[in-house]
């Protein structure tokens, strides 16, 4: 119930005009009925609300009427005036996600950070919130919060934005865009990218995993749509591939899968250690012949299923590889930054 609808309520209660309630607590009648008309509201903390409540009380104790106590009506009208008022809220949602679909130790990020890993877990888990309230009548200062507010706001952009299969256009629309803007573009990969594979491998791959049908199709779209798109991306600027290439033991404890994060496809494609070889192999064969692209293998262990995708001084994108895939494109300046400027070895578990 809004300030004007509890107010309204009371008078109708003790059967009052707004004149009566303006004498009875010593109000102007035009400040009541502005009052009734929700065109202004008293602080929550201001002398007005307190005449306001004691008026009424005066009015019910003259009337007889019972059930009125004081203390209630100027709680219940100060209540009322919180009506509408948004709670600003930490959202995690956006950021659980993130923290659970890539496998990120909470504890980690505490220690990294010197909180407490229990704070930030209520945090995370909407346990925890923090709040801030102001609440004014006077013109002047509302005009003045109104014109921060819509200043930051413009200035404002969105922490990350998520794309899970059933938003493929609008990542497709957001892809297709953005291959035409110049700028240098920086990749972390578990393994080769489609843009650079040959058409043989990748037809030999698809058929030792009996890939056919709608499946091989998607992928084949997926294949041909990425390879314009690096051709495309490298008529104008320059792309850095940085790829780790791990021993045969190791790939046996862990092996990886084709890059289909974004084909969307609802199966993992698994790569033999030939086939990841011959990829990286097929990259740097790839930058001879293309010199805006540059490859950097290292034997560092590195992502198993995440690539890093970014854009300088625009946005990272986080993939995951394995199905079902997932998209982080991250605008945020510090945690960009800090994506763009990252450097193997890293390691993400048994992901």
């Amino acid at each position: 119930m809004s300030f004007k609808e509890c107010l309204n309520e009371y008078i109708k209660q003790i059967q009052c005009t707004g004149k009566e309630l303006a004498v009875s607590s010593g109000i102007s009648e035009t400040v009541i009925s502005r009052y009734r008309k929700g065109e202004r509201t008293p602080s929550a903390d201001s002398e007005y609300l307190k005449k306001l409540s004691d008026g009424i009380i005066k009015i019910a104790e003259t009337k007889m009427i019972q059930d009125f106590n004081a203390e209630q009506v100027f709680e219940k009208l100060r209540k009322s005036l919180m009506t509408g008022q948004k709670e600003l809220h930490f959202d995690n949602q956006k950021v659980n996600l993130l923290l659970t679909e890539l496998d990120i130790n909470i504890s980690k990020i505490a220690a990294f950070m010197h909180y407490d890993p229990s704070y930030l877990s209520k945090i995370r888990n909407g346990k925890r919130s923090l709040a801030h309230y102001y609440l004014t009548s006077r013109k002047e200062k509302v005009a003045v919060s109104k014109k921060n507010m819509e200043f930051l706001l413009k200035k404002a952009s969105s922490l990350m934005d998520i794309y899970r299969k059933e938003r493929k256009n609008k990542l497709n629309v957001f892809l297709d865009e953005d291959m035409h803007k110049e700028g240098h573009r920086r990749r972390v990969l578990a393994v080769p990218s489609l843009g650079t594979m040959s058409e043989q491998l990748l037809e030999k791959i698809l058929k030792r995993n009996a890939i056919c049908g709608n499946e091989r199709k998607i992928v084949l779209e997926c294949y041909t749509k990425q390879k314009e798109s690096l051709e495309m991306i490298l008529s104008h600027s320059t792309v850095e591939d940085e790829i780790s290439e791990i021993i045969s033991e190791e790939y046996e404890k862990y092996p990886l899968v084709l890059s289909l994060a974004e084909c969307f496809l609802e199966k993992d494609i698994q790569l033999s250690y030939d086939e990841y070889l011959s990829g990286i192999r097929e990259a740097e064969a790839y930058a001879e012949n293309h010199k805006n692209y540059t490859v950097h293998v290292t034997q560092m262990k590195g992502f198993r299923n995440i690539q890093i995708t970014c854009f300088e001084g625009k946005w990272c994108m986080v993939s995951k590889n394995r199905a079902p895939a997932i998209h982080f494109v991250i605008h945020h300046p510090k945690l960009r930054y800090a994506l763009e400027n990252m450097t193997l070895p890293i390691q993400d578990g048994k992901m």
